[in-house]
C-alpha cells in the first residue's frame, strides 16, 4: 500500500512539471504567432497565476527587445526598468522550475550588464535618482551592490593616484627619458664649451656689477642637462617636466622637485630656459633682455650654477638651454 502511494505521488509531481512546461510552450507559441497577443496573455497570467514564473520570463524578454529597439535614453531606461522588474519576479517564483534555469540565468546576466552600463551613464550625467533605481534593480537580481557614488569617486581617485605614481617611475625608452628622474641620470653635454661660455658671459656682467662670480656645480649641471635633453627629445618647452604619451604631453612634475633629484645640498633658487639659439651669446642676450631671466642671472644671493645645452634636429626648436642656480 505504501509503495502504491509513493508511485501515485511521483505521478502527480511529474504531471505538475509537465504542466509547467506546457504553460511555457503555450506562451512561446502565442508570442511567435502574435507578439501583442502574447504580451496580453502574459500580463493576464500575472494577476491570475502570479506565482508562475513563465509569464514574467516572456515579459522580461519582450522589454529587453524593446530596450534594444529604442534610441532615446529615457525610453531605454523605462524598458530596462520593466525588464528588471519582471526578471526579479521570474527569479523569485522560478526556483523550482528546472526547465527555466538556463533561460533565467541568461536573461538575468544580460539585464544585469545593461543595468550597470545605464547606471554608469546616468551617473556621468549626474542623474542620481535614475542611477540609484538601476542600482537597486541590479542588487535585487544579482545580490551584489554596485559601488555608491562616493565609493566610485574614491576608486577613481585611487586609480588616478596609482597612474600618477607609475608616471613618476623613471625609465628610458629609445633614448627618451620618462617619469621623474632618479637623480642618477648623466646626460652627455651637446657642447661643454658652449656651457662654459654661458657661465663666462654671466660672470663678466656679475663682476661689472660688483657681484660674486657663480661657481660651476657638477650636480646642478647634470640637472640642467637632463631638462634640456628632455625638452629636446620629448618636444616641449616648459619649466615643469613632461612626457609625451600617445602623442599627448602629460605633466610629470615640477621644476624644483626635478632639480632637487640631482642637487639637494643647498637651496635651489632659479631656473632659466631658452630654445632656438645655437650660440651661448645669442641665448645670453635672450635672457639679458627678459626681466625675469635677467633677475635670475644677476641675483646677488646665488652662488652656484649649472648650465646645460641639448640639440635634437627633429625637435621643434633644435637647441634647448637650461640654467639653474643655488644659494
Amino acid at each position: 500500500m505504501k509503495k502504491a502511494i509513493g508511485i501515485c505521488m511521483l505521478a502527480i509531481l511529474a504531471t505538475s512539471v509537465q504542466g509547467d512546461e506546457r504553460l511555457f510552450k503555450k506562451l512561446e507559441r502565442k508570442f511567435e504567432r502574435n507578439h501583442e497577443a502574447g504580451m496580453n496573455y502574459a500580463k493576464k497570467l500575472k494577476s491570475k497565476r502570479s506565482s508562475e514564473p513563465d509569464g514574467y520570463y516572456f515579459l522580461a524578454n519582450a522589454y529587453l527587445h524593446k530596450l534594444d529597439s529604442e534610441a532615446k535614453m529615457l525610453r531605454k531606461y523605462s524598458a530596462l526598468n520593466r525588464a528588471a522588474s519582471e526578471a526579479y519576479r521570474m527569479k523569485k517564483f522560478g526556483v523550482n522550475h528546472a526547465y527555466l534555469k538556463d533561460l533565467q540565468d541568461s536573461i538575468i546576466s544580460r539585464i544585469a550588464l545593461d543595468l550597470k552600463a545605464q547606471r554608469d551613464t546616468f551617473l556621468k550625467y549626474e542623474d542620481y535618482d535614475k542611477s540609484e533605481r538601476l542600482a537597486m534593480h541590479y542588487h535585487r537580481l544579482t545580490g551584489v551592490k554596485l559601488p555608491t557614488l562616493e565609493q566610485l569617486d574614491s576608486i577613481e581617485d585611487e586609480r588616478i593616484k596609482q597612474a600618477k605614481l607609475l608616471l613618476q617611475i623613471p625609465k628610458v625608452v629609445n633614448g627618451k627619458y620618462y617619469g621623474m628622474p632618479s637623480g642618477d641620470e648623466d646626460i652627455n653635454s651637446h657642447s661643454f664649451q658652449k656651457e662654459k661660455e654661458m657661465i663666462r658671459l654671466i660672470n663678466i656682467e656679475r663682476a661689472r656689477k660688483g657681484m660674486e662670480a657663480l661657481k660651476w656645480d657638477f650636480n646642478l649641471t647634470r640637472a640642467a642637462r637632463y631638462h634640456a635633453n628632455d625638452m629636446a627629445t620629448q618636444g616641449y618647452f616648459n619649466h615643469n617636466t613632461y612626457d609625451r604619451i600617445d602623442g599627448d604631453l602629460v605633466e610629470i612634475g615640477g621644476t624644483f622637485k626635478r632639480i632637487r633629484k640631482f642637487y639637494d645640498l643647498r637651496f635651489v633658487n632659479s631656473e632659466n630656459i631658452a630654445a632656438g639659439s645655437e650660440t651661448a651669446a645669442d641665448t645670453y642676450y635672450q635672457w639679458f633682455t627678459s626681466k625675469g631671466h635677467y633677475a635670475n642671472m644677476f641675483n646677488p644671493v646665488s652662488k652656484y650654477v649649472g648650465v646645460g645645452v641639448a640639440y635634437d634636429a627633429s625637435s621643434p626648436y633644435g637647441y634647448y638651454w637650461v640654467f639653474c642656480t643655488a644659494r
